[in-house]
């Protein structure tokens, strides 16, 4: 079974889920549920289709990909998204958009981004997972790490530069642009110990331009 979106999958899942409760299962008939429900996250994960790819223009030479953990602050999203369709360059690169729980109004949000192409992933461990606070949120962003890496080396360039960022980084409109000065930089330096780059200064004014505020890491 391959589920269209995230969307559709919430609904499966909510279905099976009311319809275990309604008649009682079991532990072990919950238990093969859970482990049912983590199979199919996998498998949505690997064969899931980018979204958009068809009506946008071809992806840039030395793309980076943006990678964003979600959980369920849809509005928060909503708003980071309205800042990401505002950024100068976005139209040619792929927001990987990784749901750490099954939140119908966070897919719903999704489901509406037209600016960019969207491939979406579901932290499979989550499904079924009793962590809380800042486990979970380590657990989500160690697994995101490694399958990004490990998983889509089909969107994934072959320098491997990717963006992290969270549903409330909200960026200027220059950032993609920044990004990729600050790539060229490192590159031209070749500063050994530079792993990556930063876009983020804790200072940072909303809006300020995001040109002085280049730093390694």
């Amino acid at each position: 079974m391959i589920f269209a979106s995230v969307s559709a999958f919430i609904t499966f899942a909510f279905l099976i889920s009311s319809d275990s409760k309604q008649h009682k299962a079991a532990n072990s008939e919950i238990n093969l549920l859970h482990s049912t429900m983590v199979a199919l996250a996998e498998r949505y994960n690997l064969y899931s289709k980018i979204r958009n790819d068809d009506t946008l223009p071809p992806l840039a030479p030395g793309y980076v990909p943006i990678v964003m953990y979600v959980f369920n602050r849809a509005q928060v999203l909503r708003e980071t998204l309205q800042a990401l369709r505002a950024a100068r360059g976005i139209e040619q690169t792929v927001l990987i958009i990784s749901h750490d729980g099954l939140i119908p109004e966070v897919a719903k949000v999704v489901d509406e981004i037209d600016f960019v192409r969207v491939k979406q992933l579901i932290h499979p461990t989550k499904v079924r997972s009793h962590l809380a606070g800042f486990f979970a949120l380590k657990d989500h962003w160690w697994w995101l790490v490694q399958y990004v890496f490990e998983q889509l080396g089909d969107i994934v360039p072959a320098d491997g530069h990717v963006l992290f960022l969270e549903e409330d980084h909200k960026p200027s409109p220059d950032f993609y642009i920044v990004l990729h000065e600050l790539i060229r930089i490192k590159q031209r330096v070749k500063c050994a110990d530079c792993w990556g780059v930063s876009l983020y200064h804790q200072y940072a004014m909303n809006y300020l331009s995001l040109a002085h505020l280049l730093q390694f890491v």
